[in-house]
């Protein structure tokens, strides 16, 4: 016997009630989980939207305040890891 997970993101749960619903109409599938997401993280990510823009909004000003190094220094650091 095979069995398939398969993970539908949904922004609400009716919707994924309704996709449910339809999936048990089929004979080849034996078992429906749904699971609630948290609908602030970005799929598939560990963090918000907002922390991913806050993110980039940094590295933004370091490489304005000069904060960056070549990718050959970060070659040698990386192999000191």
């Amino acid at each position: 016997m095979t069995m398939t997970t398969m993970v539908i993101d949904v922004q609400n749960r009716g919707d994924a009630q309704k996709i449910a619903d339809t999936l048990r109409l089929m004979k080849s599938v034996k078992k429906i989980v749904i699971q609630e997401i948290d609908s602030e993280c970005i799929p598939g990510l560990p963090y918000t939207r907002e922390e991913r823009i806050a993110s980039v909004h940094k590295s933004m000003e370091e490489v304005r305040a000069g904060h960056t190094i070549t990718s050959e220094e970060l070659k040698k650091r990386m192999a000191t890891w």
